[in-house]
């Protein structure tokens, strides 16, 4: 699979628990946004509004990371941004060798049990 996809086995892990900012010291630039402004934004559109040309090209680039990360790599029913992705947006930004199976795997078995649970809707995990 990690050859396949690419999906690094081995890195830093980065998790939902704010490990990454006590593990990572170094990063060399830290997301500004923070958990209550992204909370507030429920829609794609609201959100690309909020953060299009923002100050600073590292802090559009991670609002565009952590984007591209809920819609495209691990969407969601409600089509909203989730705020699990934003540490891993900042590692990716800052080119931190971090490993990326441990999400992807999250999710599918996430995806996987919401479907047993919801037998016939089969977007309950968005459009994968």
């Amino acid at each position: 699979m990690a050859t396949l996809f690419g999906f690094r086995p081995c890195g830093m892990s980065v998790d939902i628990l704010e490990d990454y900012e006590s593990k990572n010291r170094k990063v060399a630039t830290s997301m500004k946004a923070t958990r209550m402004e992204i909370m507030c934004l429920r829609t794609y559109s609201e959100y690309v509004m909020t953060y299009q040309g923002i100050v600073g090209e590292d802090q559009e680039h991670m609002m565009f990371l952590l984007l591209w990360l809920n819609k495209f790599i691990f969407p969601n029913a409600a089509e909203e941004v989730k705020l699990e992705y934003m540490h891993l947006a900042e590692a990716l930004d800052n080119e931190v060798d971090v490993a990326t199976r441990p999400f992807m795997l999250d999710f599918l078995y996430h995806c996987l049990h919401q479907i047993t649970i919801n037998l016939l809707d089969l977007n309950v995990c968005g459009s994968v």
